[in-house]
């Protein structure tokens, strides 16, 4: 499927580009109006372009559990509670990234074993600097991100953009392409990865077109020119792709005209809802003085929770292996969500089933052909709806063969020949 230039006695060397939130159609958008010209001479430059898939939750640190240790495995959303501590996380937050708890490891097999990655890890204080994997736990990688985190908090610099944390996201992708072009000349590793995440944080703050999430991206542009004169300098094979896209949004409570909190509090009077936003979803752990609602109560609750026009979906978790959907107040089967897609239901269900998701989980509506966001953002994902599950991926590839367009497994057969 994928053809590199290179000697037959030498394994094929990667330099993969991940444009954090870009979707296909945005990607296409920003070549058509030429605020891109370093990826549009690329995908001119025989390099194939294709829209791709991302998995519900559509989140970045999903995307890179998926790719370096498990196609299989997933998180929640990008906040939620550990049943079985109590404990919040919220992977925005450094301090927070040590409580993921994961089974798994870098594939021992896979080209990851001598990869250099740079990147954030999705907000303002889970920076990470440069960090060799081989053949780590996760706990051992979420602990160094955190440790080396600390060094760059609290930091703020200015901007074109305006004074913001993403700004500092900015001056990351800056010091990452830096790091990653060094890499690239020692020639010490097979592949080396950056994820480039100021375009997605101008965009949650400002808005997708914003002048602010456009200056965003001409910036990752520009980076982007010189990862590619490096890659054609030292014999690397580029390939950029994203991790999912983003909707235009707008908050439940400027269009419902109250909190969600406060709308639940009327709904389940006698109980305590604990609220977890992810963008686009919502976990919602809900419980009384008894214990847990759980039955038939909860599936009530459920049903009323649907009915609110802001709300698009209800997944409740009636038992611990059974969920049942609701949409506008009545029961659906999961493969109604959207018929178009056949991907989603077995998402969904898989989410649903997820031991630390909520009793609730809540996706926004589209209202004004924008999606409704838990979390004040203008632009949002960890949802489905419009072009969150939308990513894309370009390089000098061959199409698939078969209809596979899974970003992640994908990138995992581009990269296998780099073992």
């Amino acid at each position: 499927m994928y053809h590199a230039d290179h000697n037959n006695d030498e394994l094929p060397r990667f330099l993969l580009i991940h444009l954090d939130g870009l979707s296909y159609t945005e990607l296409n958008r920003a070549i058509a109006e030429r605020l891109t010209p370093a990826i549009a001479r690329f995908v001119s430059d025989n390099a194939a372009l294709m829209e791709t898939y991302s998995l519900v939750p559509t989140n970045t640190l999903n995307f890179f559990l998926r790719l370096l240790a498990d196609p299989a495995a997933h998180v929640v959303g990008s906040r939620w509670q550990q049943r079985t501590t109590g404990r919040t996380v919220d992977i925005r937050h450094a301090g927070s990234l040590h409580r993921i708890e994961t089974q798994s490891r870098v594939s021992r097999d896979g080209p990851f074993d001598n990869a250099l990655l740079f990147g954030t890890l999705l907000g303002a204080k889970a920076y990470s600097a440069g960090m060799v994997v081989s053949n780590r736990t996760w706990g051992n990688i979420l602990r160094t991100i955190r440790i080396l985190s600390s060094s760059f908090l609290p930091v703020f610099f200015s901007s074109p953009m305006g004074w913001s944390n993403a700004a500092v996201v900015g001056r990351i992708d800056a010091m990452g392409a830096r790091s990653i072009a060094a890499a690239m000349r020692s020639r010490q590793h097979t592949v080396v990865y950056i994820c480039l995440s100021q375009y997605d944080q101008y965009s949650h703050k400002h808005g997708l077109r914003s002048s602010q999430s456009d200056l965003a991206l001409q910036a990752c542009d520009g980076l982007v020119d010189s990862l590619l004169q490096c890659a054609n300098n030292y014999g690397y094979l580029p390939l950029l792709f994203s991790d999912h896209g983003l909707a235009p949004s707008s908050p439940f409570s400027e269009i419902a005209g109250k909190e969600l909190k406060d709308v639940l509090k009327l709904l389940c009077p006698n109980s305590v809802c604990k609220i977890f936003p992810s963008g686009n979803l919502a976990h919602v752990y809900i419980e009384n003085e008894n214990n847990d609602l759980r039955g038939q109560t909860l599936f009530n609750v459920a049903q009323r929770v649907s009915e609110i026009d802001e709300i698009g979906l209800v997944i409740a978790k009636i038992g611990s292996e059974q969920s049942v959907f609701f949409k506008s107040g009545e029961e659906i089967d999961a493969s109604s969500v959207c018929e178009k897609d056949a991907r989603l239901a077995p998402a969904l269900r898989r989410l649903a089933g997820h031991r630390d998701s909520g009793d609730l989980l809540l996706f926004g509506a589209i209202v004004n052909d924008r999606a409704v966001n838990f979390m004040h953002q203008r632009a949002c994902h960890n949802g489905w709806s419009l072009s969150q599950t939308q990513s894309f991926l370009a390089g000098r590839i061959a199409l698939p063969t078969d209809n596979e367009r899974d970003i992640v497994k994908l990138l995992l057969r581009a990269t296998s020949q780099a073992r």
